[in-house]
């Protein structure tokens, strides 16, 4: 079991480095194409990371069926920490994403 936890873990893990590394390695914004390009890459980027939450889930519902009547409070306490910070982080960052193509949105209105 601990294998399929470390899975969903894993896999959720990877998401986010490849996003990292596509933004990092970005060139700098020089144009309007370039500002295309860029709102391009973060459409991809949030379309890779639409089944984050499921996937999280998912491994904590494993890691919950591993651990069962072994898990301490303080462990709780923990991940219940981890995963509020990480939610609320998400959701600022998909707001900005909105933003985002919000702004796009607008600049590519007919005058």
């Amino acid at each position: 079991m601990r294998i399929q936890f470390y899975f969903f873990y894993s896999k959720v893990r990877d998401w986010y480095l490849d996003s990292f590394r596509d933004m990092r390695s970005f060139p700098e914004i020089k144009g309007t194409n370039d500002e295309k390009e860029f709102t391009q890459m973060i459409k991809a980027i949030k379309v890779r990371h639409n089944n984050v939450v499921p996937m999280m889930a998912l491994g904590v519902q494993q890691l919950k069926k591993e651990l069962g009547p072994k898990i301490v409070h303080e462990d709780l306490d923990e991940i219940h920490q981890f995963l509020d910070r990480f939610y609320m982080s998400r959701i600022g960052i998909r707001m900005l994403i909105g933003q985002l193509f919000i702004f796009d949105c607008f600049l590519n209105l007919p005058l």
